[in-house]
């Protein structure tokens, strides 16, 4: 069994005008970061490397989990993960795993997300800002990942309620 946790890029600042590689993160982004961590950290998920995406956001993001949720997993940067469908995501796991990694996390973008889903799992499943999924595959290798060889134990969609609640608790239990 490997195990593949998707996290879909968080809240980035278009406002601006920076290009989408150099955006960066806004006050909801930063929460929805902080959450995700917080997730890993209680949940006690084992990750054993991080897979991101090179933009300014992604970048930002995966240093950020692995501080927040307490993690010595090594991070890489990938260029084709930006823009990337599932056949692109795919061929960067495996590029970037061999068989000694057994729980990685992927920190890409939309539609490629959303694509990579639908291969592993036969399912259409929204991601928005912030997604966070766990994917268990039924593979020994991560060459072998096929077609619906995964099924989904848990997924996270960070509301805008979700947020102000998860602002108001953390204020509180400092």
């Amino acid at each position: 069994m490997k195990t593949i946790y998707i996290l879909r890029s968080v809240d980035s600042d278009t406002e601006n005008g920076a290009s989408d590689f150099k955006r960066s993160l806004t006050h909801k982004g930063f929460l929805q970061i902080t959450a995700v961590g917080k997730t890993i950290s209680d949940k006690k998920l084992k990750i054993d490397k991080i897979i991101s995406s090179t933009t300014k956001r992604t970048r930002i993001t995966s240093a950020l989990i692995k501080s927040i949720g307490e993690l010595a997993a090594p991070i890489v940067c990938d260029e084709k993960i930006y823009g990337g469908d599932f056949r692109k995501l795919v061929k960067v796991i495996c590029e970037n795993c061999d068989n000694s990694i057994e729980n990685i996390l992927l920190v890409c973008h939309n539609p490629g997300a959303e694509m990579l889903i639908k291969h592993l799992l036969n399912k259409n499943e929204r991601m928005y800002a912030g997604s966070f999924i766990k994917i268990e595959l039924d593979i020994t290798s991560w060459t072998e990942i096929q077609p619906f060889c995964g099924f989904e134990e848990f997924i996270i969609h960070q509301s805008s309620d979700f947020l102000l609640w998860f602002k108001h608790f953390i204020f509180i239990n400092r």
